[in-house]
């Protein structure tokens, strides 16, 4: 059997046909479902051979080791780097080890494409310190220039600093703490070693210090003077930045300021006062009239809502002190003598406490230093003795315990008394108006600072948190805080049921909790539903306003207690809240996302199954049976709505209402968007796109997306069954073609025939676009059968409309470019064919010796709709496009370019192969952001290198083909001409004036040497009637000869003219920062400049220019490469062989603000 299986296997394999088959299906089946709509495109699968981009394959870590392996191209970018040091790629936090191997590979194996900009910058940026770490140390040490730090400081956390300044070999004065503070208990002689050892360690520092100064700072003074500012502004780690700053560096001096508003914010009291002590801080001149507004306003400089109140003494009094010290630079002139005695009489008050206080505490540390060394002592006796000494102990420990809680409590007392001693001892220096104000600024404090008495309901909240129902019964009837988050209930379900049971048969505690409570939301998550018991008859008022919240909240939990228990009550004073429940219909699409809801399914169905029940034995028509009709048509609008259900949960819905006669389900806009989403978000994405909206005549769209579609779409045929109802063999009754098709038609074709705008072109504007999008979508979705039916009735329109407004010359067509017989090609579009002009008949055409070309209708395919017909269709599938346009002007040099900006090189090759074609340009530096530069010029240097032989002279080249292109319409414009100008044509019928109206004719084309022969349209059908008379003259021989003659030196003096341009341009080619080489070096990219460099030696040069803008887009790196001679062979000049290049190079640098610090690489 396996022999069999392996014979069929291997006949399939070789069976090309089939493989295609297979390899087809397997690239076209959709392997996961994409749920938004908007993220629905035609990248969701590539090839793996396609696959370049860095950001897709560091996301699939196996496939980015593939392709370093396999040392495959990779597409890097900056935006990519980023993406990559923020960590939305690999969570560096989560995976540090995937993320420092992916790091460590590119720097060592990538480098040269990787390194495109300042790394060091992009890693503070994203405070990623484990990428930082990586470059600032051995062996990359890359260098982190003072914006950086300046940045690091501003904006990180002051790990991230620390990295930086240890990394630059900083003398970090507390790097060695926690050292220290682990051998405090060792003796001297461990102590001394450490010393000892820390100095090496500095030493070593110092030695290492010029090896790895990766830090680039200007003057130290400098620096000095910023950072403390700086670090206050941090928004997150300004306290620990400070901290950092103050402690363990010597980054600061008396001119470093902070501004006051930053140092309010700061939580850390010490970091305060130290700040005060040192004049750090900046404090603002406030007159005194000023001084009530600060005291009573939002600006107030000290505020209290974050300190933690219950600090000891020590810290209320930092708090107290800074405080007074501001308030009297307020209150007082710094000069005033009564300034100068309050702030020397209240410091004597607060050192005298704090020293008082630190007696104490020093008291205690002698008594504790001698216990320790009493025990030292104890410990050289024998073994009896450290017995008995313990026993000893272990009861002086115990007595000591006790006198310690006694001494807490006086502690107490004594500080209480010391804060009213400073109360006092302000009032009595100060007096008057500034007490006042000080009482009313800081007396919070100080009564904050008191024992909290817990209060009823605070007990009530532990009584709940533990369940015990004794302490309920003790307290009085009180409405405690309905906050959601206080309300803790315990783990045990037995405790819980037996809260409820209580609660439930006591009535004040039955009518509280059911009146809005988050009780029974708490006791739904612990206990079944069902398991809850009510007791109706104690409710005395039934509280309308919960229930008719809980069901807008989709409460189902309590929604069910209130159906299940309540349904006598009178429903008329909330009656008209539901009659509004649904009035509103939300939205479905926010920004680019969908707007979900999500709940539990399970609780809904409940909920709707008692509610059914109580709906079926109502009164027709009486109050409550509408009061249930509303809640119904809400559920089910919600659960379309919902994120979690599916379309078995809205079949299952729409069966119980069914059962229970209920009809009234609605079928709105809103419900039919979600059933297109249920069915498939495809026809989502179809439906959002802005191309929908009306234009008009001042360009401006007059509906957004939505309301636009609720205009368009004709909801009665989409309705549920349309689009759910299904065959015997459990297929849909409509496909999603149909439905797809009707949308099409719905939305685009039957609008154009209803739409009414009166400027041509607007309309024109507005279907092409439309056009566009809808063959977007069929190639986005890669359905390339519905792209070609959609073409073929998008040409049918074209066709059939009388006001198209765009008809063009058949020139630079795949028709006139093709190598073979045309007969070869299979013309699929027999729709829209060539017509001929007007004027022109079958008598004409034999007596013309100029040949006239024909005239199509054609489409503008906009440059995303190309790109995705290169990017998603087969060659064969290509093959067919062409032949369908095989009379579109420009189709080929568009195409090109699309294939060209999605890397389809195959496509590239179809079009060389199979046309005489020529490369208008290379694209470097496209905005798309697929494009490559690099595959471009590769591809073509190794394929088609006799196309690029002469790099100059490409553009060049085109345009001199295009010439060719004004014959065939050269005499349709000359009669149209004549037809506008009657003077011209009076002259015209004079044999000896004909050459001259010929030579005004030419020159009143204002013709564009290049592609403009491209883009000169014929006159529409309902041009002027040519006469009989200009025809007959026009198709004389003689006539007919001196036109020829006229157009072949028109053309002559066309090419003459370009080749002086060429000559002339040539000469400042090299300089030309438009030239391929220096377009390279201004963006970067050395891989580019690389293949120039060696495909075309002593061709190009760096230029003084092109220094000025690399610096300038920050391009360092290719200046940092090319400075190597060994880079610049085959280049004209060089860093070291171009003295004034070298010293232009110098001034550039020193003139940046980062670079000028880094020149030692030069």
């Amino acid at each position: 059997m396996d022999n069999k299986n392996e014979i069929l296997f291997w006949n399939v394999f070789k069976n090309q046909y089939l493989l295609k088959k297979i390899f087809y299906q397997i690239q076209n089946t959709e392997w996961e479902v994409i749920k938004n709509p908007f993220r629905i495109n035609e990248n969701n699968k590539i090839r793996l051979n396609d696959m370049d981009n860095l950001t897709l394959l560091l996301k699939s870590f196996s496939l980015f080791k593939y392709k370093i392996e396999r040392e495959d191209y990779i597409n890097i970018k900056k935006y990519k780097i980023q993406s990559f040091f923020s960590g939305s790629i690999i969570d560096n936090t989560k995976e540090p080890l995937k993320f420092n191997y992916c790091l460590e590979t590119l720097l060592s194996k990538r480098r040269i494409e990787f390194e495109i900009c300042d790394l060091t910058k992009e890693a503070i940026r994203y405070k990623n310190i484990d990428a930082l770490k990586i470059l600032i140390n051995n062996p990359y040490s890359i260098v982190v220039y003072q914006s950086s730090f300046e940045h690091a400081i501003k904006y990180c956390s002051a790990i991230l600093v620390k990295e930086i300044l240890i990394a630059n070999n900083y003398n970090i004065k507390n790097n060695n703490n926690n050292n220290n503070n682990n051998n405090n208990n060792n003796n001297n002689n461990n102590n001394n070693n450490n010393n000892n050892n820390n100095n090496n360690n500095n030493n070593n520092n110092n030695n290492n210090n010029n090896n790895n100064n990766i830090l680039k700072i200007s003057r130290e003074d400098l620096i000095k003077k910023n950072l403390l500012k700086l670090a206050s502004r941090n928004y997150g780690y300004s306290e620990e930045m400070i901290k950092l700053i103050l402690n363990e560096t010597n980054l600061y001096d008396e001119n470093s300021k902070i501004e006051f508003p930053s140092f309010k914010k700061i939580k850390c009291y010490k970091t305060l006062k130290a700040l005060m002590d040192q004049g750090l801080v900046d404090m603002p001149i406030i007159e005194y009239r000023d001084f009530d507004f600060i005291l009573y306003s939002s600006k107030n400089p000290i505020t209290f809502e974050n300190y933690n109140l219950n600090e000891p003494l020590e810290i209320i009094i930092i708090i107290l002190d800074i405080g007074f010290k501001y308030s009297c630079e307020i209150y007082f002139n710094q000069g005033d003598k009564n300034f100068l005695k309050v702030t020397k009489e209240f410091k004597l008050i607060i050192d005298q406490i704090i020293n008082n206080t630190n007696n104490n505490n020093n008291n205690n540390n002698n008594n504790n230093n001698n216990n320790n060394n009493n025990n030292n002592n104890n410990n050289n006796n024998n073994n009896n003795n450290n017995n008995n000494n313990n026993n000893n102990n272990n009861n002086n420990n115990n007595n000591n315990n006790n006198n310690k809680n006694k001494n807490n409590n006086n502690k107490d007392d004594d500080d209480y008394l010391k804060l009213k001693k400073i109360q006092y001892e302000i009032a009595k220096i100060v007096g008057g108006r500034f007490y006042q104000d000080y009482k009313l600024k800081y007396n919070e404090v100080i009564d904050e600072w008191e024992s909290v008495i817990i209060d009823d309901s605070t007990l009530f909240f532990q009584a709940l948190k533990s369940g015990d129902i004794d302490i309920f019964k003790s307290l009085p009837y009180i409405s405690p805080n309905n906050t959601f988050n206080l309300w803790i209930l315990p783990s045990s379900t037995e405790l819980v049921k037996k809260m409820v049971n209580y609660f439930s048969n006591e009535p004040f505690w039955a009518n509280f909790l059911l009146d809005g409570s988050p009780f029974y939301e708490k006791v739904c998550e612990i206990l079944p539903v069902e398991e809850i018991n009510l007791v109706p008859s104690l409710i005395t008022d039934f509280p309308y306003l919960y229930f008719v919240e809980s069901v807008y909240e989709l409460e189902f939990n309590i929604i069910y207690l209130f159906i299940k228990y309540f349904d006598n009550f009178e429903p008329k004073p909330f009656l008209s809240m539901f009659n509004d429940l649904n009035a509103t219909k939300p939205s479905l699409v926010n920004g680019r996302d969908i707007k979900y809801i999500h709940f539990k399914i399970d609780s809904l169905f409940m909920a709707l199954k008692e509610l059914l029940e109580k709906f079926s034995k109502a009164i027709d028509d009486s109050p409550m049976k509408k009061v249930y009709e509303q809640i119904i048509i809400y559920f089910y609008e919600k659960l379309v709505s919902a994120g979690n259900s599916n379309i078995e949960h809205i079949i299952t819905f729409r069966n119980l209402v069914e059962k229970h006669s209920f009809t009234k389900l609605p079928h709105n806009f809103s419900t039919c968007l979600y059933y297109f989403l249920k069915r498939s978000p495809k026809f989502i994405k179809f439906m959002f796109d802005d191309s929908i909206l009306l234009p008009s005549d001042n360009k401006l769209y007059i509906y957004d997306v939505e309301e636009t579609l609720e205009l368009q779409l004709d909801i009665t045929v989409f309705t549920f069954n349309y689009l759910f109802d299904l065959n015997s063999d459990g297929t849909y009754i409509n496909s999603f073609d149909d439905i797809i098709n009707q949308l099409f038609h719905q939305l685009t074709f039957k609008v154009f025939n209803t739409i009414d705008i009166a400027n041509s072109k607007l309309r024109y504007h507005y279907i092409t676009k439309r056009f566009n999008w809808i063959l977007q979508y069929c190639l986005e979705i890669r359905r390339v059968d519905l792209f070609f039916n959609q073409l073929l009735l998008i040409n049918v329109f074209i066709n059939s409309d009388p006001n198209w407004e765009l008809i063009t010359y058949t020139i630079n067509t795949p028709s006139s470019k093709f190598k073979f017989n045309e007969k070869e090609i299979q013309y699929c579009n027999q729709i829209n064919q060539p017509f001929n002009l007007k004027w022109i008949n079958e008598i004409t055409i034999l007596l013309l010796l100029v040949p006239v070309s024909k005239i199509i209708k054609s489409f503008e395919y906009s440059n995303k709709t190309l790109e995705l017909v290169c990017h998603v269709l087969e060659i064969n599938e290509m093959q067919r496009f062409i032949e369908f346009n095989f009379n579109s002007p420009n189709l080929l040099d568009q195409l090109y370019t699309a294939s060209i900006q999605r890397n389809k090189f195959d496509v590239v090759e179809f079009i060389f192969n199979n046309f005489n074609f020529k490369i208008p340009c290379l694209h470097h530096n496209s905005n798309n952001f697929i494009y490559q530069s690099f595959l471009e010029l590769q591809y073509l240097l190794n394929n088609h290198s006799n196309i690029i032989k002469n790099i100059r002279s490409i553009e060049y080249d085109y345009k001199i083909s295009n010439y060719s292109n004004f014959i065939p319409i050269f005499l349709d414009q000359f009669i149209n001409f004549l037809i506008e100008n009657k003077n011209e044509y009076l002259l015209f019928r004079d044999t000896i004036s004909r050459n001259q109206v010929l030579d005004n004719f030419i020159i009143s084309l204002s013709y564009d040497q290049g592609e403009s022969s491209n883009k000169i349209l014929p006159k529409k059908n309902e041009m002027l009637n040519i006469d009989k008379e200009m025809l007959d003259i026009i198709v004389q021989q003689e006539c007919q000869l001196l036109i020829k003659n006229k157009i072949d030196e028109f053309l002559i003096s066309l090419k003459i003219n370009e080749e002086e341009k060429f000559n002339k341009l040539e000469n400042l080619y090299i300089e030309n920062i438009n030239n391929p080489f220096l377009k390279g070096f201004v963006n970067g990219d050395i891989q580019y400049c690389e293949l120039i460099r060696k495909h075309y030696p002593l061709q190009f040069k760096i230029t003084k220019s092109s220094i000025t803008k690399a610096i300038s887009l920050e391009n360092i790196h290719i200046i940092n490469y090319y400075y190597q001679e060994n880079n610049c062979i085959g280049l004209i000049n060089s860093f070291k062989s171009d003295i004034q290049l070298y010293e232009f190079l110098i001034l550039e640098l020193k003139n940046h603000e980062d670079y000028k610090l880094n020149l030692e690489w030069l």
